[in-house]
C-alpha cells in the first residue's frame, strides 16, 4: 500500500508528506472508483486490529472530498476516539483498504442500495465476532435512547449472552 504521487488532492498531499509513515492507503482506493466496504485498521507491532468499517458509492471520495474521513482528519477532526488514539500513538499505523468491492448489477435500485448495506453489515458481524470493530454503530443505532433502553434491559434480563 503505497500513496500515488500524481494525486493533486490535498488531503492525498498530506499522507504523501506528513503523514507518509504513519497513514497507509491501498493503492486501488486511489487509483479506481470503488462501490464497497472498506476497513481502517490499526497495526501495531505487525499485528492488524480493524477499528473502523464504511461502505461507499465512492470510496476514494468517502476519505478525500468534502468531509471526508481523511479530510476531517487533516484539520484534527477526528471520527471517533479510536481513531485518534491510533493517529497519535507513535507505536501504531494506520491502514485503510478495500474489504469488499459490490460493483452495481442494474437490476433493481432499492437491491443495489441494500447488497452494498448488506456486505457493510456483515462485515461488522464478522469483525466484532473476533472482538474488533466494537466501536462500530449500525446505521440508527447511535441514538442516545437506544443506548439508556440497552443498559436498562441488559440490568433486567442478564447479559453476557453470546448468539
Amino acid at each position: 500500500m503505497e500513496v500515488i504521487l500524481s494525486n493533486r488532492n490535498w488531503t492525498v498531499k498530506w499522507i504523501n508528506e506528513e503523514m507518509k509513515d504513519k497513514i497507509c492507503i491501498e493503492n486501488d482506493i486511489l487509483c479506481n472508483s470503488v462501490r464497497g466496504v472498506y476497513g481502517i485498521f490499526s497495526e501495531e507491532n505487525g499485528l492488524e486490529e480493524c477499528i473502523y468499517l464504511g461502505k461507499a458509492i465512492n470510496i476514494y471520495e468517502r476519505l478525500f472530498k468534502g468531509n471526508g474521513h481523511l479530510v476531517n482528519l487533516r484539520k484534527g477532526i477526528y471520527m471517533s476516539s479510536i481513531i485518534k488514539e491510533c493517529i497519535e500513538d507513535p507505536n501504531k499505523k494506520m491502514k485503510i483498504r478495500v474489504l469488499k468491492k459490490v460493483p452495481y448489477k442494474y437490476d433493481n435500485f432499492n437491491r443495489d442500495a441494500q447488497r452494498l448495506a448488506f456486505a457493510e453489515y456483515c462485515l461488522i458481524e464478522y469483525y466484532q465476532k473476533i472482538n474488533q470493530c466494537l466501536y462500530q454503530v449500525p446505521e440508527g443505532g447511535n441514538k442516545k435512547s437506544e443506548r439508556e433502553n440497552w443498559e436498562k434491559n441488559k440490568n433486567e434480563v442478564g447479559y453476557g449472552k453470546v448468539d
